[in-house]
């Protein structure tokens, strides 16, 4: 595959003569993209130090810490930046390959016998022509049996789609670029985007599909309209997922630096000799219009989840102001019956859904992922739902949908109690982390004290205010201490909907023994059909929130991440309270709008801030020792 190795007659070639034949810097020296120099080359490649790359450290399953990579496991073996009529797939299957056959020529000479090569081709799409970025690297001693590598290798494509990690790091570029991709990011590319492994005698290859992704395609476009302005560095991993895993280390590393479209080498897909040419000018004009259409849709499918995540907090609150009429001391309707039937709805949606999305996802849970599970069903259904539900009797919806907006304060504080969260109180970030913290714990205590007493269509008296406090209370704590406890979990079984479905299965059921045990009269499991919102309330919190909004709030946090979903919490406040007015007529005086505000401020300071934390950490990782190997290898 063109370009040519270098001349026989060249230094470490095998008719030298005088030095031993070094094949990789063979590969090295005769690629389509240069190699140039790390700080100061363009149109070419160079190999970053690992350092540059923020990995899961050897605490991360226990303290979220992140750590230099250190040195690659594999060594750089050249790029090829290719361009042919169809789609180049298998490269290293190819008979003219450069790379495969310097390798052989190698061997022939009785040398790099154990050498493995891995490669990586990114294959990007086009109109006439289509571009693969090849990137190779080298393993010139056995792949250790048993570490994390060898287990890439030799497995199959589903355990290869779940692992197969990207590190891009935007090292130089115009603004656009980086807004759309990122100045530090992360992906699991073998679930975003359809990877084709290609296993030989002596290599993996494994082709990324761009194309398979309209957003991807688009971010990608996007970039190529300025890839002469840009430097980018790319690292590829085998992601972690046990402890006894960590520390992760990177296989490889590249640096394409401010690389010119038309230097791709022409390779003819049907076989035929390699040539050198340019697109036209009106191919390029096409081409740009294409990209222009498709950044258009991308900012379209960008809009979603903001789309989503609103709907998603009207429909909570709706709930509420439901829930609040259902349960109102005149319909006699019981609480626990209530959650039960809704926890029953809510395990069967979500056991679907994970059926239907995550069946091949994680391994089978252990009994520690199974007892964890318990727990935190205990601490979400029975502590927390039930606790918020049966709240509604004695406080207004706007009243929970406040407290509810505490709660990522509270697992701040018990985050940072344990040690799960840094807390530097001399650094800005720490200062302003304390004043959202305390903004919302005086909104909060301003709602408790100072609102309304005697809200319509609730029970009468301070006695039962106070009930309904203290539930409320209750329910925030079991809910923070379960997010802490979903996090931690979530990083050793990496299935969320299977996770989210067993937690609510035990959940399901101890609320139904609370239920059994507190309600045996049998009438009063029968659903009131007519003249009561019983049968809608159950419906609506079982399947649209517990289950369908459950599943488009993930599906935000994973497009956008975690800080983005709390981002969205206060308008829950907004709409239950606009909600009590429209349907009830229920006000709520000035100190507890003044509460409420308080405690939003609060949480947009406290999630402001740890953005910011987050984000100094990806560009500044915790210095940490990676000296050893990813897996212990056999003695």
């Amino acid at each position: 595959m063109c370009p040519k190795p270098t001349n026989s007659g060249a230094a470490g070639s095998p008719a030298d003569g005088k030095k031993p034949y070094d094949w990789r810097q063979e590969v090295i020296d005769s690629g389509s993209l240069r190699r140039v120099d790390l700080h100061t080359g363009s149109n070419g490649w160079a190999s970053p130090p690992g350092d540059l790359f923020a990995l899961r450290g050897r605490q991360y399953f226990s303290h979220r810490q992140k750590a230099p990579s250190g040195d690659w496991l594999l060594k750089p073996a050249g790029v090829d930046w290719l361009r042919s009529p169809s789609r180049l797939d298998n490269v290293l299957g190819r008979s003219d390959n450069r790379v495969a056959a310097a390798l052989r020529r190698a061997r022939a000479l009785g040398r790099a016998q154990k050498t493995f090569l891995f490669a990586v081709n990114l294959q990007v799409p086009g109109g006439r022509e289509c571009h693969s970025a090849v990137f190779y690297f080298a393993a010139e001693d056995t792949i250790p049996p048993g570490s994390l590598f060898y287990r890439f290798v030799h497995g199959d494509d589903e355990f290869r789609n779940a692992r197969f990690k990207i590190v891009n790091r935007i090292v130089k570029g115009p603004w656009i670029v980086k807004t759309a991709v990122g100045n530090y990011a992360a992906c699991l590319l073998g679930k975003a985007l359809t990877c084709n492994y290609h296993r030989g005698e002596n290599y993996l290859e494994i082709d990324v599909d761009i194309e398979s992704s309209s957003i991807a395609k688009a971010i990608l476009r996007l970039a190529l309209g300025y890839v002469t302005a840009v430097t980018i560095d790319m690292g590829f991993l085998v992601e972690a997922q046990a402890e006894e895993e960590l520390p992760e280390r990177l296989l490889g590393a590249v640096r394409v630096a401010q690389m010119e479209m038309g230097s791709a080498t022409y390779v003819d897909t049907r076989t035929k000799a390699a040539e050198s040419t340019r697109g036209s000018g009106f191919r390029g004009l096409a081409k740009a219009a294409a990209a222009m259409r498709e950044v258009a849709r991308m900012k379209m499918e960008a809009a979603a989840p903001y789309l989503v995540m609103t709907v998603t907090q009207f429909c909570l609150a709706g709930f509420l102001v439901i829930l609040r009429s259902v349960l109102a001391p005149s319909a006699g309707v019981s609480a626990t019956v209530v959650v039960a039937y809704q926890q029953l709805l809510s395990a069967l949606v979500l056991s679907l859904l994970a059926l239907l999305f995550d069946r091949r996802q994680g391994p089978k849970p252990s009994p520690k992922i199974l007892a964890w599970s318990a727990v935190i069903g205990l601490l979400q259904i029975p502590l927390g739902e039930l606790m918020f539900t049966t709240s509604l009797r004695y406080v207004t919806a706007t009243f929970q949908s406040v407290a509810m907006n505490t709660i990522p304060v509270v697992v701040f504080v018990l985050a940072a109690a344990t040690g799960r969260e840094r807390f530097r109180f001399c650094s800005l970030g720490g200062q302003w982390k304390l004043w959202g913290t305390l903004a919302s714990a005086t909104g909060a205590t301003i709602v408790v004290l100072l609102s309304d007493r005697d809200s319509a269509g609730l029970t009468a008296g301070d006695g039962g205010r106070s009930v309904g406090i203290v539930m409320v209370g209750v329910a925030v704590l079991a809910e923070a201490t379960a997010n802490l406890l979903v996090e931690r979990v979530a990083l050793q079984y990496q299935a969320d909907l299977k996770l989210s479905a067993m937690i609510t299965v035990f959940g399901t059921l101890q609320v139904a023994v609370i239920a059994g045990t507190i309600e045996r009269d049998l009438s009063a499991w029968r659903i009131k059909w007519s003249g009561s919102l019983e049968l809608l309330a159950i419906l609506y919190g079982g399947i649209l929130v517990n289950g369908v909004s459950y599943f488009a709030r993930n599906w935000c946090i994973h497009k956008k991440g975690p800080v983005f979903g709390s981002a969205f919490s206060p308008l829950l406040v907004v709409f239950s309270f606009l909600l009590q007015i429209i349907l009830f007529g229920v006000t709520e005086e000035l100190a507890s709008i003044v509460g409420s505000v308080l405690v939003i401020l609060g949480l947009y300071l406290l999630l402001w801030a740890k953005a910011k934390d987050d984000m100094v950490e990806q560009n500044h990782p915790v210095q940490a020792s990676t000296a050893e190997p990813l897996l212990p290898t056999e003695s």
